[in-house]
């Protein structure tokens, strides 16, 4: 596991570079984006385990079962 830290100016940035790390592994979730007082734009703290394979784009949800 190691902890990564997005940072970006704005929260949709953040969001966009979480889901990038967790297409490629698995990771501890979608963070709660935060405002830091006095410092520009914004950060997020998550986990990623660099061992195991995250979410692929070629994977699709089958609601039907």
């Amino acid at each position: 596991m190691v902890p990564a830290c997005p940072a970006g100016t704005g929260e949709a940035t953040v969001q966009a570079a979480v889901a990038e790390v967790a297409r490629r592994w698995a990771t501890s979730g979608s963070p709660q984006v935060r405002r830091i007082p006095g410092e520009p734009g914004v950060t997020a703290r998550m986990y990623a385990d660099l061992r195991r394979p995250g979410i692929s784009r070629e994977l699709t949800w089958d609601a039907g079962g």
